[in-house]
């Protein structure tokens, strides 16, 4: 493993275990400025009591010069997001209601209100990962959230996005070469963090990305490596991350389970398989349980013509985003 690998885990899972304890507020409620002690207090329990089972488990590697390529895609994009809030310092480009929202949920969520369990939970994950930096400046609502405050935690994140990119690469095609390249095309195009970062303020859409990036990678892992007490417990970690993401990622999750049973098969861990994908689709029937309406979500997400095999309201046998690369294709 070396650093770059590292970094990205060690992002990921502090996003997880972040998300984790944050969605733990609605049912064990405690003030929100205590919450980034107790999340720094329960992260530092944990490692020191992993470390006395596994020492190399949160080992730090030292980093090389390989390591400098996989920061070039990011170096790209914080230079795109610095001319970005040059131009637009307070507000974005353009006016979505999504910025207005995102202001709103985050007031929300620092005066200490509980969400319903309903549906819309599943894509609360980007705002308990955003209300810890604010939760650890303000304590009180005595001026409302920031907007230019939001946008740049989000332009952060956006910045750190190619290393999940360059760790699901390495993982699907073990190969660094192709993880970078995957990463420096990811950064160069702006296809996804530029449209829903910086124009459009799909935040959670955006968050759900990197969360589905991220459980590919710890479910190759969770196959290819002795399956014990720390992987299942960090398996867990990344797949409740990626439920709370946003709930269109629930179709990359069953992608991620299918792909470790191919996997394991292939590796001939097939137990491996049946247990990691048992852990990742155990919580959509419980998931049903707690929250009854998010079939009836899920349904309205795809008829809504958010479908990308539905477009102007009509079936379509090609996925509508590649009409942006070529406009023949409507024909079809």
């Amino acid at each position: 493993m070396n650093f770059s690998e590292w970094f990205t885990k060690s992002l990921g899972y502090g996003f997880s275990f972040i998300v984790v304890i944050m969605f733990l507020r609605n049912f064990i409620p405690f003030a929100i400025a205590y919450a980034p002690l107790v999340i720094g207090a329960s992260a530092v329990a944990i490692v020191v009591s992993v470390r006395r089972f596994n020492p190399r488990l949160f080992s730090v590697p030292k980093p090389t010069k390989s390591d400098i390529i996989p920061f070039v895609p990011s170096l790209i994009i914080a230079l795109v997001g610095l001319l970005y809030f040059q131009a637009f310092p307070i507000f974005p480009q353009f006016a979505s209601a999504d910025f207005s929202q995102h202001a709103d949920l985050l007031r929300s969520i620092l005066s200490n209100q509980s969400f319903a369990l309903n549906a819309q939970v599943l894509k609360f994950g980007y705002l308990y990962v955003l209300a810890i930096p604010l939760a650890f400046s303000q304590t009180t609502l005595a001026t409302p959230v920031p907007l230019v405050q939001i946008r740049i935690e989000m332009a952060v994140m956006a910045v750190l996005s190619p290393y999940f990119v360059y760790l699901a690469s390495l993982k699907l095609f073990d190969s660094h070469r192709i993880a970078w390249m995957t990463s420096l095309f990811y950064a160069v195009s702006g296809f996804v963090w530029f449209g829903m970062v910086f124009n459009s303020g799909l935040y959670s859409n955006f968050y759900g990305v990197l969360a589905s990036l991220f459980l590919i990678a710890v479910s190759r892992d969770f196959v290819m490596k002795k399956v014990g007490v720390s992987s299942v417990v960090l398996l867990t970690l990344a797949i409740v991350n990626a439920y709370l993401s946003h709930y269109s990622t629930l179709f990359a999750i069953l992608i991620s389970a299918i792909y470790l049973l191919v996997l394991s098969n292939r590796e001939r861990v097939f137990k491996r398989g049946i247990l990691g994908a048992s852990i990742i689709i155990i919580p959509i029937p419980l998931g049903l349980l707690l929250v009854p309406n998010m079939i009836q979500t899920l349904l309205g997400f795809i008829g809504s013509g958010a479908s990308p095999f539905i477009v102007s309201g009509h079936p379509t046998f090609i996925p509508q985003y590649l009409y942006q690369w070529n406009p023949f294709l409507s024909n079809f």
